[in-house]
């Protein structure tokens, strides 16, 4: 009747409103299904307000929070104390031009396995710089059972030695192999516009043992756009039961001494891998070095 009220949500398709994020491209953001059907944009904290952290344990206090946040993180934080720390769902986590998270270890799921609390979804993580500097072993991203991820504009740096033997990674995206959520398939997932450099294992994306899955419908699906690569080795990204786009990638490295190839994509058991428009110049000798391909490859 051209006027505007408040009521309870009663779940009626009068109350419904579709919010899309401005940019985002890619299995994290809008689209619509074979069938017709919508899925919905990834929007993190949009719908709650913003809150500006100085330290460590504000930014804690603020991912534990669940109800939607943009939580902006004003200075350099270090987290190689506190180990793994849980960010809940509907938040959106930014920061200043030039801050640092040093040795965080954000999970999206509950560090008990067999706990009832549902994984992390909807979730945001744009214009960041995180450093692997004194926690081994680590990833600074583990991604559990989580679905509707933007990964945006950030950039990975290591300064631990890039060997085989620390196996620590960037971005590690998968369902736990035991517990309550091991048969929640990680889904609906868009990495853009960011750079990784110098780890020996550096992302992966997989979905529910990734090995030898049998059901199509658990795999991952991940978009990247326009990763950089850089001075990595292995797990560039590698991906497991998952269906992969990956756009306008650059792959560089040096004297990475690892005969099987440096920067490479690695397609894991019941994975379909489109790259496009992608230039590898970190190949071990004799190995297509400084290629430019369009290709498809199924495996």
């Amino acid at each position: 009747n051209g006027t505007l009220t408040l009521s309870a949500y009663n779940g009626g398709n009068g109350q419904k409103w579709l919010l899309n994020t401005a940019s985002l491209q890619g299995f994290a953001g809008y689209g619509k299904t074979i069938s017709g059907a919508q899925k919905a944009s990834t929007i993190g904290g949009l719908l709650g307000e913003t809150v500006f952290v100085s330290t460590t344990d504000e930014m804690i206090q603020a991912m534990q929070r669940t109800e939607p946040l943009t939580i902006v993180i004003t200075k350099t934080l270090d987290f190689h104390p506190y180990g793994q720390q849980v960010i809940k769902s509907d938040k959106t986590l930014t920061s200043y031009y030039g801050v640092t998270l040093k040795d965080c270890q954000l999970r999206t799921c509950p560090t008990d396995t067999n706990s009832a609390e549902a994984p992390s979804d909807n979730l945001v993580f744009s214009n960041l710089n995180l450093l692997a500097k004194d926690s081994t072993n680590c990833m600074l991203f583990n991604i559990y059972s989580s679905r509707q991820i933007w990964i945006d504009h950030c950039s990975f740096v290591s300064e631990l030695g890039r060997t085989v033997d620390e196996v620590g990674k960037f971005i590690w995206c998968n369902s736990p192999f035991d517990g309550t959520w091991k048969s929640r398939a990680t889904d609906f997932m868009t990495i853009s516009y960011c750079s990784f450099y110098n780890r020996y294992w550096t992302t992966l994306f997989a979905s529910v043992s990734y090995e030898v899955p049998d059901n199509e419908k658990i795999r991952c699906r991940v978009s990247f756009l326009y990763p950089f690569y850089d001075q990595c080795v292995r797990r560039c990204p590698q991906l497991g039961s998952a269906f992969g786009h990956i756009i306008s990638g650059f792959w560089r490295g040096k004297e990475n001494q690892n005969d099987s190839g440096t920067d490479e994509i690695i397609g894991g058991g019941q994975t379909d891998v489109v790259s496009q428009n992608c230039r590898f110049e970190a190949i071990a000798s004799g190995l297509l070095a400084g290629l430019n391909t369009y290709a498809e490859v199924v495996g």
